[in-house]
């Protein structure tokens, strides 16, 4: 089975812009190894910054299994921050990732 187009609709690592389509840049590679493992890899590119990202899936499934970079959304998880802190931590993320960073800052100014 293919590559689906539902991994084209993503958010850029480079740029940070949400939910874009990314183009194929090549076409998928499909790899068998010697333990009858297989995978196949497909490249995108972001239309706004032309970053590359590398997807690797399971042809038998078409599960993603790997991204490489990773998305940033996952880099940002932090599980073990007091819920006082971690509300205002997820809302200046998010308004960083909407491209405020002022409004980041407030989001993490100290409360008197």
């Amino acid at each position: 089975m293919p590559f689906s187009e539902e991994f084209m609709y993503r958010d850029c690592p480079w740029c940070h812009v949400r939910g874009i389509a990314m183009r194929p840049l090549a076409d998928t590679v499909h790899v068998n190894n010697s333990k009858h493992a297989e995978r196949e890899w497909t490249w995108l590119i972001c239309p706004r910054c032309a970053g590359v990202v590398s997807i690797e899936t399971d042809p038998r499934s078409v599960n993603e299994i790997k991204s490489v970079p990773a998305e940033d959304s996952v880099d940002f998880i932090v599980k073990h921050l007091p819920v006082e802190v971690e509300r205002p931590y997820i809302n200046a993320i998010t308004v960083l990732n909407a491209g405020v960073p002022s409004s980041a800052a407030v989001e993490l100014r100290p409360n008197p």
